[in-house]
């Protein structure tokens, strides 16, 4: 084997390792894990508007109820109702989009309620999004 096939097998395999590198992050449809606390632990509901490229659905996950649905002449927004009727210390849930490449949605709290269902000021809210 000469050396200018050796070369050539070590370009080869480089480009491969390279191709296959650069594709270690996912696209095509997907899911986030999401979670939902305050400082207090978990509220009973929360009112939640996701904006981003691609929004599915959200499915409520760990004993959390959740419903969502797209905001009518808004694209690219949705609405999110996540229900949490056992204390779990957090509200967990699933949002499914159409490709994970896309940027990483945001949200407004609309509304937050405690465990008597009584309206709640969304300060120290945490929302957390994971591949």
């Amino acid at each position: 084997m000469s050396a200018r096939s050796l070369r050539r097998g070590g370009m080869a395999a480089l480009v491969c390792v390279l191709v296959f590198w650069g594709c270690d992050d996912p696209s095509g449809q997907g899911s986030y894990a999401g979670s939902v606390q305050t400082v207090d632990g978990a509220p009973g509901s929360a009112l939640l508007l996701m904006i981003g490229e691609g929004l599915v659905r959200v499915e409520g996950t760990g004993g959390t109820l959740g419903w969502s649905g797209a905001v009518t002449g808004s694209p690219g927004e949705m609405r999110v109702l996540l229900i949490d009727p056992d204390p779990a210390g957090a509200m967990t849930f699933r949002l499914y989009v159409e490709d994970l490449s896309a940027p990483t949605p945001s949200f407004s709290i609309l509304q937050l309620a405690d465990r008597q269902n009584l309206l709640v000021e969304a300060e120290g809210i945490q929302l957390r999004f994971e591949r």
